[in-house]
C-alpha cells in the first residue's frame, strides 16, 4: 500500500480494515474513499421471456457496479422478468444484497421496470405494469451493497 497524506493506493480487505492490520485506517470512525472499484469479473446476464423473443441483455462492470442495457424483442410481457443478473462471487453468510438500480436513458426513466428478487447470487429486472416497447433500448446503472 502506498500512502500519500491520507490517500492510500491499494486494495484493503474487510478483515484488514476491521483488524487494522498494518493500515492506518480505522473502520470504526468516519472514512472517505476517492472511488469504489469492484474487483470481480463482469456478472453474467441473461434475457428472460418478459423481454420478448430475440431480446438482448448486456452488462458491463463488476459485482459492485456497472451498466445494464436491454434491447427488447418482439412480444414483451407485462410484469414479466426482463433479465437475470448473476454475480461472480455470491454474497457470504446468506446475506442478501441491496440493489440500487437507476435509469440511464429516457426509455428506462419512463418505464415501470424495477430491480428485485435479490438472492445471495443474483437479482432480476422486472418489466413492471407497463409493457416495454418492442425494439427499444433501456439502460440502467446499478450499485450493489452488502448489508451488515
Amino acid at each position: 500500500m502506498e500512502a500519500t497524506g491520507s490517500t492510500y493506493d491499494s486494495i484493503v480487505t474487510y478483515a484488514q480494515l476491521m483488524n487494522n492490520v498494518g493500515y492506518p485506517i480505522n473502520a470504526a470512525t468516519a472514512s472517505s474513499v476517492l472511488h469504489l472499484v469492484g474487483n470481480t469479473a463482469t456478472p453474467i446476464i441473461s434475457a428472460d421471456t418478459g423481454a420478448g423473443s430475440g431480446a438482448v441483455c448486456a452488462i458491463t462492470g463488476s459485482d459492485l457496479t456497472g451498466k445494464i442495457t436491454i434491447t427488447i424483442g418482439t412480444s414483451p410481457v407485462v410484469g414479466g422478468n426482463l433479465c437475470g443478473v448473476f454475480f461472480n462471487v455470491p454474497f457470504p453468510n446468506g446475506s442478501t444484497p441491496f440493489v440500487l438500480l437507476s435509469p440511464h436513458n429516457a426509455n428506462a426513466k419512463m418505464s415501470t421496470a424495477f430491480g428485485g428478487g435479490e438472492t445471495t447470487g443474483s437479482f432480476t429486472i422486472f418489466a413492471g405494469s407497463t409493457p416495454p416497447t418492442t425494439n427499444a433500448t433501456y439502460e440502467w446503472v446499478y450499485l450493489i451493497a452488502q448489508p451488515n
